[in-house]
C-alpha cells in the first residue's frame, strides 16, 4: 500500500498527539513482542472509521450511496513473520493468535477478530491477490465498537493492508474492500453490503453505484462541510447492537423478496412508478414493511445521486435538505431507527428529535449505518 505522512490523515491540531500515539505503538511492540520488533520490515498502518450521508440501507440491493472516511482510524505497528502465525495485541480486545495455515471458517470464531483476520486471507488468497504470510501486531483503534461508525470494516481494512503489504503484493481499495466483505459476509457471519469497506479502503467522501454487482463505481466528491459554515457530527444516542443481527438480515431479504416479484434478484432499476403500480401485490403477498422498505430505496438511491450533483455544483444548502429527507425516509419507510424486538429502547429516535429541535431549520439530521442502535 502507498505510504503517506500523518499530516494526509489528521487534523494539523492532533498532530503531535498522533505522533506520540504512533511512537507508543512502536514502544508497545517491542514490549510484547521483543523477538520480532528487533527484526526488520515494520510498518505503520491506518484504517478509517466511515460515516454515511445520504443512502442508507442501498449498497446490498444495487443502490447508491454517499459516504465518507473519518479521521476516527485503527492503527497498527506491524512486523512480518517468517511463518503464517498472526498475533495482534489490541488494547481493549483479547488476544489473538492464529494459524493462517488454515483458512477454513470456524463457526466459533463467528463475531470475533479471528474470523475477519481469517476471512480476509482466505479471500485474498483466493483470488490471488495475496499468499498470507503472518505478522505481529498492535492495534489502538480510536473507532468505537457499535457506534455505527464501522469499526469492522475498519479492522477488515487493516488486517487486509497488512496482509497485502507483506506478501509484496500490490491490492487496489476496491479489491480490498471486496475482500473485507467477504470475510464480514462469510467468516464473520454479518450480511453487510460493500459500502462500508469502500470508504473505509478508498479513504474519501464518495459517491458509490452498485448497480452492477461485478463493478461498483465509484466517484471522490469534494465534500467540506467547515468551508459552509457546517461540521459533521456523530451523535451517539446509546444501545448496543448486539443481538441485532436478524433486524439487519430482515433489510436485505425483504428488500429482496420484492424483487422477486419483479423477477429481479435486487431491487436495482426500479423506480416507485413501478412498485406503485405493483403495490397492491407486493403489500397482499410480503405485508407493508417490505413494500414501505423497497419505496425507500427506490428513493434513496435517486436522492443520493441528486445529492452528489449537488455537492458538485457547490449548492449546501440544497445538498442538506436531501440529507434531511433521507433521515425522514429512513425513519418512516425503512424502518431502522429501533428494533421491533425492543420497543422500549429507541434512543436513535429520541437523538434525532432532539436534535432536529436543537437545529432549529438549520443544518440536517439522519441515521447513519445500519440503524436499529447506535
Amino acid at each position: 500500500m502507498s505510504r503517506i505522512g500523518l499530516e494526509n490523515l489528521y487534523p494539523s491540531g492532533e498532530l503531535p498527539s498522533q505522533r506520540l500515539r504512533y511512537r507508543g505503538l512502536a514502544g508497545r511492540h517491542a514490549e510484547v513482542f521483543p523477538a520480532s520488533s528487533a527484526s526488520r520490515g515494520g510498518r505503520f498502518f491506518s484504517a478509517p472509521g466511515r460515516t454515511e450521508i445520504c443512502g442508507n440501507h442501498t449498497d446490498h440491493n444495487g443502490g447508491s450511496v454517499i459516504c465518507s472516511a473519518v479521521d476516527l482510524d485503527i492503527a497498527a505497528y506491524a512486523v512480518p513473520r517468517t511463518d503464517r502465525r498472526v498475533r495482534i495485541d489490541s488494547m481493549g480486545f483479547p488476544f489473538l493468535d492464529i494459524d493462517l495455515g488454515d483458512l477454513a471458517p470456524r463457526p466459533g470464531e463467528s463475531g470475533t477478530s479471528a474470523a475477519i483476520v481469517r476471512g480476509m486471507a482466505m479471500a485474498l488468497q483466493a483470488h490471488g491477490l495475496a499468499e498470507p504470510r503472518g505478522f505481529d501486531a498492535v492495534v489502538d483503534s480510536r473507532v468505537p465498537p457499535g457506534s455505527g461508525l464501522s469499526s469492522s470494516a475498519a479492522f477488515e481494512v487493516l488486517a487486509g493492508m497488512i496482509l497485502s503489504t507483506f506478501s509484496g503484493k500490490e491490492i487496489s481499495p476496491y479489491d480490498l474492500a471486496k475482500a473485507g466483505k467477504y470475510a464480514e459476509n462469510v467468516y464473520f457471519g454479518k450480511p453487510s453490503g460493500l459500502m462500508d469497506q469502500m470508504a473505509c479502503a478508498i479513504g474519501s467522501a464518495i459517491l458509490i453505484d452498485f448497480e452492477d454487482p461485478k463493478d461498483a463505481r465509484f466517484e471522490i466528491l469534494d465534500f467540506d462541510p467547515q468551508r459552509h459554515g457546517y461540521s459533521l457530527v456523530v451523535l451517539g444516542t446509546g444501545g448496543s447492537h448486539e443481538d441485532l443481527t436478524p433486524d439487519y438480515a430482515a433489510i436485505p431479504r425483504e428488500m429482496g423478496e420484492v424483487a422477486a416479484l419483479f423477477g429481479k434478484t435486487v431491487l436495482a432499476g426500479i423506480s416507485k412508478a413501478d412498485l406503485a403500480a405493483k403495490a397492491g401485490a407486493i403489500r397482499g403477498a410480503l405485508g407493508d414493511r417490505a413494500f414501505l422498505r423497497a419505496w425507500h430505496f427506490a428513493g434513496e438511491t435517486a436522492r443520493s445521486r441528486e445529492a452528489a450533483a449537488f455537492l458538485k455544483r457547490g449548492d449546501f444548502r440544497a445538498f442538506l435538505g436531501l440529507v434531511a429527507e433521507s433521515g425522514y425516509s429512513s425513519l418512516a419507510y425503512l424502518q431502522n431507527l429501533y428494533s421491533p424486538h425492543n420497543l422500549r429502547e429507541q434512543g436513535l429516535v429520541v437523538g434525532l428529535a432532539m436534535v432536529k429541535e436543537f437545529l432549529a431549520g438549520q443544518g440536517a439530521a439522519r441515521v447513519h449505518g445500519g440503524g436499529f442502535a447506535g
